[in-house]
C-alpha cells in the first residue's frame, strides 16, 4: 500500500478502491515510476459554479429567515392589540385593583401607604383612559382596600 491510498494487487492489474459516498477511484502506476496514483476520478454532481449557486441560494434563504424572525412591526401591532384587550377587561393577572386615581402623585401616595403596612403594590393604567389603578396581590386585597378606604 502506498501513501495515495491505492491497494496494489500486481504491477499489471488496475486496483479499484471504494471511496466514501460510493465513488470508485481507479489507481494506475505513476508516470515517474514512483508508485501508484489516483487517476480518472469522476467529476462530482455539482461543478464549481453549481456549488457557488447553492451557496448563494443558502445565503438568500438565511437572510429571508432572519428578516422574518427578527421583524418587529407585526409583533408590535399584535402586542398592542393584546394589551388593549387585557386593559379593557381589567385583567391584571395575579394582581387585583384596590383603588383607581386620576394622578400619578395620588397613586404614589396610596402605594406608600400600602408599603408602610407591608403590602406590595404597583400602579398601572386603569380600564378608563386617564385613570390609574393601584394593584396588589389577591391575598392582600382585603387588607389593602380597608387601608385605602380609611
Amino acid at each position: 500500500m502506498t501513501g495515495s491510498g491505492c491497494v496494489v494487487v500486481s504491477q499489471t492489474a488496475r486496483p479499484v478502491r471504494q471511496a466514501r459516498r460510493g465513488v470508485t477511484l481507479r489507481c494506475s502506476p505513476a508516470a515517474d515510476g514512483g508508485g501508484w496514483q489516483n487517476t480518472g476520478v469522476p467529476p462530482t454532481q455539482y461543478s464549481q459554479s453549481g456549488g457557488f449557486l447553492v451557496a448563494i441560494g443558502a445565503m438568500v434563504v438565511l437572510v429571508l429567515l432572519c428578516r422574518w424572525v427578527f421583524s418587529t412591526s407585526e409583533r408590535d401591532e399584535r402586542t398592542a392589540r393584546r394589551l388593549r384587550a387585557v386593559r379593557s377587561r381589567g385583567d391584571y393577572g395575579l394582581l387585583v385593583p384596590v383603588a383607581t386615581v386620576r394622578t400619578r402623585d395620588d397613586a404614589a401616595l396610596l402605594r406608600e401607604v400600602l408599603a408602610d403596612a407591608g403590602i406590595r403594590g404597583t400602579v398601572a393604567d386603569g380600564t378608563v383612559p386617564g385613570e390609574l389603578a393601584v394593584l396588589v396581590f389577591r391575598a392582600d386585597a382585603e387588607r389593602a382596600r380597608s387601608l385605602v378606604s380609611s
